[in-house]
């Protein structure tokens, strides 16, 4: 086993998504003060404007994690284009929306307890919910929609059929990183992203011999010259100069490949 490498991990992807949930907390915030000005639900009558700031910043807070996280693992599952983004799109929503009923009936109940009293019931406080969250989930997919795919981007069906010719993912894939929506493949000459699951992308990749060594990254064992660090920060190391992150739970599943010494 080598020693631990110290070069940064390549993974432009992660920092996109970081600025994206920063700019989305952002926007949270400041949505979450313009509801506590307008007082929607009768909301106008709890408390000052202090106690409605903080129930209405806190609720848009949870809103960003709950509805982001969805829409997020929508993506994943089903990206832009793919046949039945929509219906999945509407359980996701209508699953983050029930978690954040419950837990802004709660706040509210804490901030305000005479509330209790008048408030609707639970299935009213998730319509109310619901309605700015759907809301919210339209905005959010209708600002996706209008969103270029990178420049360097090839369209490829989502969803391979039985069969599908080896040509739809570009030749001599020596490792494959997920960006968000897309899967950047790496190559002997360069990368290119396809609009494409990991999942999927892994399939079309057919019978090359390769393992999935961390959440975003899959590697081809032929290309891989070094396995190097120690199980809590290992690195793969590829013969193209590549250093590929290997997760703690992943170890065990080289080990057993043979691609790491037994000790």
């Amino acid at each position: 086993m080598g020693r631990r490498m110290s070069g940064p991990v390549q993974g432009g992807g992660a920092g996109q998504a970081a600025a994206r949930w920063r700019r989305a907390i952002v926007i949270s915030t400041l949505s979450g003060g313009l509801l506590a000005l307008l007082g929607p639900f009768g909301t106008y009558l709890n408390g000052g404007p202090g106690s409605r700031a903080l129930y209405w910043i806190g609720a848009a807070w949870a809103g960003c994690a709950l509805y982001g996280g969805a829409i997020t693992a929508v993506g994943r599952i089903a990206p832009r284009g793919t046949a039945g983004r929509r219906w999945l799109l509407g359980a996701a929503v209508g699953a983050a929306s029930l978690a954040e009923a419950v837990l802004t009936r709660m706040a509210a109940f804490a901030l305000w307890p005479s509330l209790r009293a008048h408030a609707p019931g639970i299935w009213g406080w998730l319509a109310q919910t619901l309605l700015i969250g759907a809301m919210a989930a339209i905005v959010a997919e209708w600002l996706l929609s209008r969103r270029p795919l990178p420049a360097d981007a090839t369209t490829v069906p989502a969803t391979l059929q039985a069969g599908a010719p080896a040509r739809q993912m570009p030749a001599g894939a020596v490792a494959l990183q997920m960006e968000d929506h897309y899967v950047r493949v790496h190559t002997a000459t360069g990368s290119s992203l396809i609009h494409l699951s990991m999942t999927a992308a892994i399939a079309a990749l057919g019978q090359t011999e390769g393992l999935r060594v961390h959440r975003s990254w899959w590697v081809a064992r032929q290309s891989v010259q070094a396995i190097e660090g120690t199980p809590r920060a290992m690195r793969v190391r590829l013969g193209t100069g590549l250093s590929v992150p290997v997760a703690r739970s992943a170890v065990s599943t080289l080990r057993e490949a043979g691609w790491l010494a037994t000790p």
